[in-house]
């Protein structure tokens, strides 16, 4: 693993986790502790943060390992397109959580998409400058 992968990464993680962050920790929840049937309190989850940096690690680990195999012609225009595949990826499972989950709003379900769609998109862009051959 060389040294762009290991940033890519790193920036990969801490990007999704501030990002995470404020939409989730900050902007939507009051609509979580609204659904307190569906999503734990927010002082119980912090008993749960090894599992939420594991998965962010684990999504940081792909993206990069995914967009890492065309370094050879990455470009930011690339790393876009990528990053909005990545986000419909994303936004697949998000609708498949709304449907099965009748407590979900479609307000929520907004956000969420919107989240996916803006984050990943520019994410991509970000990690195909910091991974490509310059």
């Amino acid at each position: 693993m060389n040294m762009r992968v290991l940033t890519a990464t790193a920036v990969a993680f801490i990007v999704i986790f501030i990002f995470g962050w404020i939409l989730h920790g900050i902007l939507l929840v009051d609509h979580y502790a609204a659904l307190p049937e569906v999503f734990r309190p927010q002082a119980e989850m912090r008993d749960y943060f090894i599992w939420l940096f594991g998965g962010q690690l684990l999504v940081a680990l792909a993206l990069v390992s995914l967009l890492n195999m065309h370094s050879d012609n990455l470009s930011t225009a690339l790393g876009l397109r990528f990053g909005f595949f990545m986000a419909l990826l994303s936004i697949g499972s998000q609708l498949i959580s709304y449907s099965s989950l009748s407590a979900l709003s479609l307000e929520l379900l907004g956000w969420w998409v919107i989240g996916s769609l803006v984050q990943m998109t520019l994410m991509g862009a970000l990690l195909a400058d910091i991974l490509k051959d310059e």
